[in-house]
């Protein structure tokens, strides 16, 4: 089984008034991040990765942190705005969050960085992530594509704890 970690940056919280600014991308074989001016090309960019992903190796699992209620969330309500066709995505079999791994049931507590920490890989880029809409406004996509770098590189890196710890139960391949 594949894995796509994925994590998306945001002029804000709420799609219902704030857009995605980038979407990053790590498998096995590439890492990127996407960005585009036009958010509608920006999220069909990501579905066209994710169908060629899926005709190019059969299945996947997408991987993310708190991305059942913010990064997937968000992508579908943005891609709706646009009327971009939304890939259908299993929760539970092709969709894997990590918070949900690592938090017990009603207390949702750790961010992502908090378990970065405690696992031992801390942020190797300094910015939070309440300061990319500022960079967004700003025009600072260095800033940007520096923070969703080391956040799919940190998820990719708890996602392979959460695996070698049997937090997971999956067919993933861990030669990744």
């Amino acid at each position: 089984m594949k894995y796509i970690i994925y994590d998306i940056e945001t002029s804000g919280l709420s799609p219902l008034k704030d857009r995605i600014v980038s979407i990053g991308i790590k498998t096995k074989e590439d890492e990127r991040i996407l960005m585009n001016d036009d958010e509608k090309k920006l999220i069909e960019e990501f579905w066209d990765y994710l169908k060629n992903h899926k005709k190019k190796y059969g299945s996947f699992v997408l991987v993310g942190y708190n991305s059942v209620a913010f990064d997937l969330y968000f992508i579908k309500i943005r891609s709706a705005y646009h009327k971009v066709p939304v890939m259908p995505i299993e929760k539970y079999k092709e969709h894997i969050d990590l918070y949900w791994v690592l938090t017990p049931y009603g207390s949702r507590k750790g961010k992502l960085d908090d378990f970065c920490n405690l696992f031992g890989f801390p942020a190797q880029y300094e910015s939070m992530g309440d300061a990319v809409p500022k960079a967004w406004k700003d025009k600072n996509y260095e800033l940007i594509i520096k923070h969703n770098e080391d956040d799919i590189r940190r998820t990719y890196q708890l996602f392979r704890v959460c695996l070698e710890n049997n937090l997971i139960e999956s067919e993933i391949d861990l030669r990744v």
